[in-house]
């Protein structure tokens, strides 16, 4: 992946910033309870652990990823209404080193990856030095804020069971780079298939979100070949999942919509006071890097992230989930401040 990043490769001090942020992490999830044989507890992980199980023991000896499990609710199909790219991973991993590792590796990958994710991303976006190092220690005000557990995307979410989220949400950090850098210099469409692939096949909620920030790069004088760059990246996305995903729309008649309207507590679980800081530099950074198309990327998703709060109830979504991307984007929008100096 660093090698799509051409001529502009990495420099010491690069090197050194992101290492200091996976350092961080590791110091709050520890490699030497991650090696240990032990179930991940918590919110909802540990009942996707006989998920991942059955996936290794039963179905992929036949040949299938989806299927019925008799574990809970007197049985269910497994996998039909429900994202499975974690668990495959966890499941082919599992033929390397025990599951209970395998299982816990592979719950933390998401955010372990989104540091550099995102920075890869602004480095194939070209934004200026030390802006992409700055953005990717931002991401761990976000990933570190413990002001809730169920939004998706934060470490407490994920640690409460919301893994497949978290992967998917580090997939749709880099999408931005590398569809940027694609549709721009014409280039990258087999990859950004790849990527939009992964990321709906671990959740889908980027996904829509990805789907609402599609007219922002169709605004361009060059639209012809940009509604047919993106029309081409959807459909190989879609074309590589189209096995489980028209599955999965198939069986949407007899799932039970999702529709939640959260009832905050407090105004600190919209605004936690760790993020207040980078809130306030993600406005003024939205301004002053106004001319760079990259930068007005994030401030469209900003507004189309609090806009799907909004619409959500009404599309048969939990409208929580929107306020975690309004909430990342505002705080990675904190490194664009640099612009001013």
């Amino acid at each position: 992946m660093i090698g799509i990043l051409g001529k502009n490769r990495l420099d010491f001090f690069d090197i050194l910033v992101l290492i200091s942020c996976e350092g961080f992490i590791f110091t709050y999830f520890d490699p030497n309870f991650l090696a240990l044989k032990t179930i991940t507890a918590g919110g909802d992980t540990g009942s996707h652990y006989y998920t991942s199980v059955f996936l290794k023991e039963v179905l992929l000896p036949q040949g299938k990823i989806m299927g019925w499990m008799n574990a809970n609710y007197a049985g269910y199909p497994l996998f039909y209404h429900y994202f499975p790219l974690p668990f495959l991973m966890m499941a082919l991993l599992a033929y390397l080193i025990p599951m209970q590792i395998a299982f816990k590796l592979i719950t933390v990958l998401g955010t372990v990856l989104t540091p550099i994710f995102l920075y890869i991303s602004f480095r194939l976006a070209k934004v200026p030095k030390p802006i992409p190092v700055i953005a990717s220690v931002a991401s761990l005000a976000f990933l570190f804020n413990e002001k809730n557990s169920m939004w998706g995307g934060n470490i407490p979410s994920t640690l409460a069971g919301e893994f497949s989220f978290s992967l998917s949400f580090s997939l749709f950090c880099l999408l931005l780079g590398t569809f940027y850098k694609g549709i721009k210099e014409k280039k990258l469409l087999i990859l950004n298939g790849i990527i939009i692939a992964l990321m709906v096949f671990s959740h889908g909620y980027t996904f829509v979100l990805f789907g609402l920030l599609l007219p922002f790069f169709l605004i361009h004088r060059d639209w012809p070949y940009r509604f047919a760059y993106v029309t081409c990246a959807i459909i190989l996305g879609v074309s590589l999942v189209a096995f489980w995903l028209f599955t999965f729309f198939a069986n949407l008649p007899w799932v039970t919509p999702y529709r939640l309207k959260w009832i905050f507590g407090s105004a600190w679980e919209i605004f936690p006071p760790v993020l207040i800081p980078f809130f306030v530099l993600g406005v003024f950074g939205v301004i002053v890097g106004l001319k760079n198309e990259f930068v007005r990327i994030y401030g469209y998703l900003l507004l189309v992230s609090i806009l799907g709060y909004f619409i959500s109830y009404d599309l048969g979504l939990a409208d929580i989930r929107f306020l975690t991307f309004a909430q990342f984007t505002l705080t990675i929008c904190a490194s664009f401040s640099f612009y001013s100096i």
